[in-house]
């Protein structure tokens, strides 16, 4: 307890715009039955989840709100003087979601529940004033609350992106490292073939069949037993022909999509006793190139994910309304979440109708509706579950159903869902605003509905926006 003075007088109260030209009765009337404490610097003021039973005016000092998310304690709000908080009348506040921590010497009133019908009957202007303060703090608490579910959909996002983009990076590098090595045994390869007596013409020959078969790679597709059956052949078959370390060149050549009778129409082009190091020269060409074939690839998935991104986030584009194919948000927001599909192997069904009109959307807002529909399926599902997106015009509106075969949701709670701050995860998984969020924006700003069906096994979730009218 600090040595601040533990009384208020008029003048103490009249100096905040919410007591400003109040009748000295009223102010009379509320320093007579509020209560004036003071705190010291690390008091706690109100602990979080006490019962709120009293009304807060701050004359002196400073106070911090703070409250726990994900384990970590968060600083959502500072009062300063003149700060009217805590239970007001007309507030439906049952506890303190954060604690009150005094970081500077304070003196507080505060005024008990009990007093609040009185307290109205002593000044209806005083009334309405505090009205004032709660809609301004509901719209406050609604709005930092909806910042921080979009941070933790964008955390939950960027580990997933950086996970997908770590995976390619990581396939270059070492491609990378195997190219090099590869690229400094080849010049040493043909030198020694050169001294063998092949001849330039014999070399092009060999070269110009490394580049045909090239093509046949991508069609190459064995199962693991015909693969590890055809390697065996081909190892066996060089061995005879005296080639060193047969194994690993079959495993090249059997990626390239070659098999014994290839390798015959090599051996017929050079003399046979050059023909080991023939192959270990062709084997380390056909190498370079599927290492080649694999950076390209991995570069690939990496520009797919930056268009990805910038799809889904809406770069350079009209922030404005305009006409969207929903298809490629949906499409967007699978790629940006699908670390946690692959991690629980969730099969993705697509029932996308052939021809899908284009509605007038805010995109940004809509990726945010499917981000949150198709994070919280995921959630719902066990390992092994399949996620389907159902997408097809209905008459006047566009119907898109994100639809999982999860346990499901209790009947008792599915009228709940849609509220704001309900949530059916684990405390610090989720603020409770995810789906009044897609509700807010499919209703209020598209002139859509969203809507919930649910049984053990199948939770489905429907949109439907409206289609211009031509």
């Amino acid at each position: 307890m600090d040595t601040l003075n533990a009384t208020i007088t008029r003048e103490d109260l009249a100096q905040f715009d919410t007591f400003e030209g109040l009748p000295d009765t009223v102010l009379d009337w509320i320093i007579e039955h509020g209560e004036v404490q003071a705190f010291a610097p690390g008091d706690t003021v109100a602990e979080r989840g006490a019962e709120a039973e009293r009304m807060f005016v701050l004359i002196e000092g400073m106070i911090e709100f703070r409250f726990s998310l994900g384990g970590q304690l968060m600083t959502s709000g500072v009062w300063e003087p003149g700060s009217v908080t805590g239970l007001l009348p007309f507030s439906r506040m049952q506890s303190y979601s954060g604690a009150a921590i005094a970081t500077a010497p304070s003196r507080l009133l505060f005024i008990h529940r009990d007093h609040f019908p009185d307290l109205i009957y002593q000044s209806h202007e005083l009334g309405r004033r505090l009205v004032g303060i709660m809609s301004d703090r509901v719209r406050l608490t609604t709005k930092n609350a909806q910042q921080r579910e979009k941070m933790m959909a964008l955390g939950k996002l960027s580990a997933g992106l950086a996970h997908e983009l770590n995976n390619p990076a990581a396939a270059v590098r070492r491609a990378v490292e195997v190219l090099r090595e590869r690229q400094s045994t080849l010049p040493k390869l043909a030198a020694r073939v050169a001294s063998l007596g092949v001849t330039h013409a014999q070399l092009c020959q060999v070269d110009s069949f490394r580049e045909r078969v090239e093509s046949r790679r991508a069609a190459v597709s064995l199962s693991t037993m015909e693969r590890s059956e055809r390697e065996d052949e081909v190892a066996d078959w060089l061995e005879e022909r005296n080639v060193a370390e047969p194994w690993m060149v079959a495993e090249t050549v059997v990626d390239a999509g070659l098999g014994v009778d290839d390798l015959a129409e090599v051996s017929a082009c050079v003399p046979a006793e050059a023909f080991p190091d023939v192959v270990k020269w062709l084997e380390g060409g056909l190498a370079a190139d599927g290492l080649l074939n694999e950076i390209d690839a991995a570069a690939s998935r990496i520009s797919e994910l930056v268009a990805s991104v910038k799809s889904y986030s809406h770069m350079d584009r009209n922030p404005n309304k305009q006409l969207v194919d929903v298809r490629e948000g949906l499409d967007s927001t699978l790629t940006m979440l699908g670390h946690k599909l692959k991690k629980k192997a969730i099969a993705i069904e697509r029932r996308y109708t052939d021809v899908v009109p284009e509605v007038e959307a805010y995109v940004g807002e809509l990726n945010q509706v499917w981000t949150n529909l198709i994070d919280n399926a995921i959630d719902a599902m066990g390992d092994g579950g399949t996620l389907t997106l159902d997408v097809s015009p209905q008459h006047t509106y566009l119907r898109i159903c994100v639809i999982d075969d999860g346990q499901g949701i209790p009947l008792e709670l599915q009228s709940r869902i849609f509220e704001p701050f309900f949530s059916t995860k684990e405390v610090g998984e989720g603020t409770g605003l995810g789906l009044d969020v897609v509700q807010r924006i499919i209703r209020r700003n598209h002139g859509g509905e969203v809507e919930v069906s649910s049984e053990p096994g199948r939770t489905s979730f429907e949109v439907r926006l409206p289609l211009p009218q031509v």
